[in-house]
């Protein structure tokens, strides 16, 4: 039996980062069952994402999904025929509710038992015809950890859609979700591919090409695995070893086209302790500070998505403008506070409720 390939894509606007891994496992899985339970045998299920888009890919898809013949249990033995030998009441409402002659029936065991049951023969349907009415339904049988509504929708995202892909080979696999008709065409990088758009460049997908290849040409590194590997490589080449994991994992998930950028900040600064500066850094900023010899300095790596040879410098200033702002505030509480005695922080604990009815911190302390 000739095997094919499935690409579906969902085109949305920007999907919070920290929700985009989880929606990765949950497509997948959704997949798999799906396709198990409806018999269409595949090779393997790989799912892309990057902040604005989901990309599904089946491939060795079957043509069509297998036979399937099984029995379907009617009433027991003793209850199939009357006390004058004739089909019972339970037996002909049986064959009534199957749609199916009591010629065909015959006496099948189930669990040791006999029961009058008849063979129930369903021919295998197209995939492409499966894949029409399953693929909704994974959709929206997605957990969503946030949900909206837009436009005159009343199903739920987590984010407004803008494209859908369905391809079966190169064939529309046609559905219809949101207001949206699944066509052939996506879209690049909202900026580098350098669209009539906002939404970026549009370009017909084909499964007879590589598709890593053809969204790279819009801009678009779609393998998360593969954004990863840019991102750790671009630290390790300005001497960074010790990697902030969740940082990076949740980095891989804010851009499309990777891009590291190197700011600096005033060193006076540094007086600042080590993890206000990271605070100020990591939480806020998703940067990466920069050490030296394990030493923090007055730098850090900025993973940017928007990067040309015309606003790299930008960029940088822009970033270095928005931290220092952040390094000024807490530059001023940092100062405010160690020119003040320890105990004077302790009267402040006076409008602290320890517990209702039991006075408060200052009371404990």
């Amino acid at each position: 039996m000739k095997k094919n390939n499935y690409l579906l894509e969902f085109g949305c606007e920007e999907i919070p980062a920290r929700f985009v891994a989880k929606m990765v496992d949950s497509l997948k899985l959704g997949f798999e069952k799906y396709l198990k339970a409806e018999r269409l045998n595949f090779d393997s299920i790989t799912v892309y994402a990057t902040y604005r888009r989901l990309v599904v890919i089946v491939e060795d898809i079957v043509d069509k999904q297998e036979d399937f013949v099984d029995y379907v249990k009617g009433p027991p033995e003793k209850m199939v025929y009357d006390t004058q030998g004739d089909y019972s009441k339970a037996s002909i409402g049986f064959s009534k509710k199957n749609n199916v002659s009591l010629e065909k029936c015959e006496l099948k065991e189930f669990n040791g038992k006999q029961h009058l049951s008849f063979r129930n023969y369903q021919k295998g349907i197209q995939s492409q015809h499966v894949l029409t009415r399953i693929v909704p339904e994974i959709i929206m049988g997605l957990p969503l950890f946030i949900a909206m509504r837009w436009s005159t929708n009343s199903t739920t995202f987590i984010r407004p859609i803008h494209w859908i892909v369905s391809l079966f080979n190169d064939e529309v696999v046609p559905f219809s979700m949101f207001n949206l008709e699944a066509a052939k065409t996506s879209f690049g990088h909202r900026f580098l591919s350098k669209g009539e758009t906002s939404l970026g460049k549009a370009f017909t997908v084909s499964l007879k090409a590589s598709i890593l290849d053809q969204y790279r040409k819009m801009s678009v590194i779609l393998d998360q695995q593969e954004r990863r590997d840019m991102i750790v490589s671009g630290l390790k080449n300005y001497s960074q070893i010790n990697l902030d994991e969740d940082l990076l994992n949740e980095i891989v998930y804010l851009v499309e086209m990777p891009t590291l950028l190197k700011g600096d900040f005033d060193e006076k600064y540094l007086e600042l302790p080590d993890f206000v500066l990271i605070e100020c850094m990591k939480k806020h900023q998703r940067y990466f500070p920069y050490y030296t010899k394990s030493k923090l300095q007055a730098s850090f790596l900025v993973v940017a998505d928007n990067v040309t040879k015309f606003n790299q410098k930008k960029i940088v200033s822009g970033n270095e403008n928005v931290l220092i702002a952040r390094l000024e505030d807490a530059m001023f509480f940092y100062k405010n506070d160690i020119n003040q005695d320890l105990n004077e922080f302790v009267k402040k604990l006076s409008g602290v409720v320890f517990q209702k009815n039991a006075g408060t911190m200052l009371d404990k302390q």
